[in-house]
């Protein structure tokens, strides 16, 4: 199993939404948060922001399991949460120790979160503070690079 790594402290600013895996309901919600984000170029509206990159949090986790209520924000690293657009939320993602997971494109996404939540291993290291996903954008790599960092305790 890959060993945690040291990450720094990110501040992001984006669109926020609570959801649970319940019922497949996040599996509605997210891609929702994503035309949103794309469809009304929320990225450009944005201050302070430090490249193109993008960020998807999960945090305020109601249950150490994939089964509970948590909150999904989808965003841009920032230098700064001083100016936040309306309608939008600021988060800072703590510093700390993460694994990471490599994920090949987008669409894979959904099955690398559902290879973790049947790791038991893994889940028992879980820290449940907040989990994200990276994207890498650069003009010359379509699909973009993904990384998932897990929390760990």
């Amino acid at each position: 199993m890959n060993e945690a790594e040291k990450r720094p402290e990110i501040k992001v600013i984006g669109i926020e939404k609570r959801t649970t895996n319940k019922d497949y309901q996040a599996m509605q919600d997210i891609p929702v948060m994503w035309e949103q984000w794309f469809g009304k170029d929320l990225a450009e509206s944005i201050p302070n922001k430090m490249g193109e990159d993008i960020v998807m949090i999960y945090t305020d986790y109601t249950d150490e399991k994939h089964h509970g209520a948590y909150k999904c924000i989808l965003g841009v690293p920032v230098s700064s949460l001083d100016d936040i657009p309306e309608g939008m939320v600021g988060v800072t993602i703590p510093a700390g120790n993460y694994l990471a997971v490599e994920v090949d494109a987008p669409e894979q996404v959904p099955d690398a979160w559902m290879d973790i939540w049947q790791d038991d291993e893994l889940t028992s290291r879980r820290a449940y503070t907040a989990d994200y996903e990276w994207y890498t954008i650069t003009e010359d790599k379509e699909p973009p690079d993904i990384t998932i960092y897990l929390a760990q305790k």
